[in-house]
């Protein structure tokens, strides 16, 4: 909550127990790229920024290091650590 900005609060919080690299938001979306060793990239709804929820996961075959989301919002461009998967392009938006 930034209403008063010389003194924000946290609303909200999720527990992602890895380092998170990067954060885009694109409306009520939220992508992180993050260390986890079983969910990469994350997505999460915080359409109650209260409670935000996993909206889905996505394992990668390295660390997630940067996330860029396309002027749509259909895709999203993921880097990783990884020499042979360097680059995941992902759908995470309908058309």
């Amino acid at each position: 909550n930034i209403s008063d900005p010389a003194h924000p609060s946290t609303l909200g919080t999720f527990e992602i127990n890895a380092d998170v690299n990067r954060v885009r938001v694109l409306n009520n979306l939220v992508f992180l790229a993050t260390a986890s060793s079983t969910a990469e990239f994350i997505t999460l709804d915080v359409t109650d920024p209260v409670n935000p929820v996993v909206y889905g996961t996505f394992n990668l075959a390295a660390t997630a290091t940067d996330i860029a989301l396309s002027q749509s919002g259909f895709y999203a461009y993921v880097s990783t650590q990884s020499a042979i998967a360097g680059l995941y392009i992902l759908q995470v938006g309908t058309k």
